[in-house]
């Protein structure tokens, strides 16, 4: 047998080959397709507001989200802390029966318990954002570790059996290099095939980002939004609004509400509405308005549920959370002198 020298180079060459011919196998995801499911048609409902603090919701808590389950119960979450520091830092949930009645508060996730499934130093959860379709429930919030914002990461965690059990907590995987810190999670877009969008927004309100979802909450990419979709079509989070305004739905095609803070200023809670898509804005209600030196009314999360009704929570006053919910009928009444 005659014994010839191989190449050092002819391996490396072949594994590279090999890998350029599975990457050519390999199937790329399909462009997004943007399906968002329209505001329901929903007759009429007469003037109605009811205000209450949320139970359990104490001491120095901070931002709120909510959903409606598909049996009717509304669920809360909120980020809360019991030192300045945020070293113990949780994400807390509660639920709200038919009747009215919340449950007792949980937490859905800790800073050591988020740390643990992630194998890394965290000194922050912030920015919860639930979202209920079908008989998926998902939980997602972001986390800063050691550098503050410039190591933030979007943890993402699922219910099926509403809210009862989760999974386990894993870290988005997203673009290499994309860091989500300074940025405001939004409520998702619904996409073909099940998928979602979800928007991250600068503190603006201007649309960052899109992550592209399977059902299951998995990241797939980041996407741009189609050029030939409107933004009414791109969901409320690609829609112009009143500057200081940071929570936004659509109650009809083209009729928007918005909450947030006239020109920063946290002392004043206020609602706009828009009835041509966004284009112009007008005041609506205040719903918070104090001079004192402890007033602040900041994170507004509205939700409009398939009742008809109106949901918002907000932080008040760094005490706690309060939970609003209103019609459409009261909302034109508007503010009376």
């Amino acid at each position: 047998m005659v014994d010839r020298d191989i190449p050092r180079w002819l391996p490396i060459t072949l594994f590279i080959a090999a890998l350029a011919a599975a990457f050519w196998r390999t199937p790329m995801p399909a462009p997004a397709h943007f399906e968002p499911t329209p505001p329901a048609s929903m007759p009429p409902l007469a003037a109605e507001f009811f205000s209450e603090k949320i139970p359990e919701a104490n001491g120095n808590v901070g931002p709120s989200t909510l959903a409606r389950l598909p049996d009717g119960r509304l669920i809360i979450a909120w980020q809360e802390t019991r030192t300045e520091e945020a070293s113990d830092a949780k994400i807390r949930l509660q639920f709200q029966d038919k009747q009215g009645n919340w449950s007792k508060a949980r937490d859905v996730a800790s800073r050591a318990t988020v740390a643990g499934h992630s194998f890394a130093y965290l000194s922050q959860l912030d920015r919860p954002l639930l979202y209920a379709e079908g008989n998926w429930l998902h939980l997602w919030f972001v986390t800063h570790g050691i550098s503050d914002w410039r190591s933030a990461a979007i943890i993402h965690t699922f219910s099926s059996d509403g809210g009862q059990s989760w999974a386990t907590q894993s870290k988005m995987a997203i673009a290499p290099g994309f860091n989500p810190g300074g940025l405001q999670l939004a409520p998702p877009v619904q996409l073909a095939e099940g998928e979602l969008a979800l928007p991250l927004q600068e503190n603006s309100g201007k649309v960052h980002s899109w992550l592209r979802l399977a059902a299951t909450g998995t990241a797939i990419e980041k996407i741009r939004l189609p050029a030939e979709q409107s933004l009414m079509q791109q969901g409320p989070a690609a829609v112009n609004r009143p500057a200081g305004a940071e929570s936004l739905i659509a109650l009809s095609d083209k009729n928007l509400l918005a909450a947030g803070h006239p020109e920063g200023n946290r002392k004043i809670l206020q609602l706009w509405q828009s009835i041509d898509g966004g284009q112009h804005w007008q005041n609506s209600r205040v719903i918070e308005r104090a001079d004192d030196g402890a007033a602040e009314f900041t994170h507004p999360f509205l939700l409009r549920t398939r009742d008809g009704r109106i949901h918002l929570t907000y932080t008040w006053r760094q005490q706690g959370i309060r939970h609003l919910y209103f019609t459409e009928a009261w909302l034109a009444e508007g503010d009376r002198p």
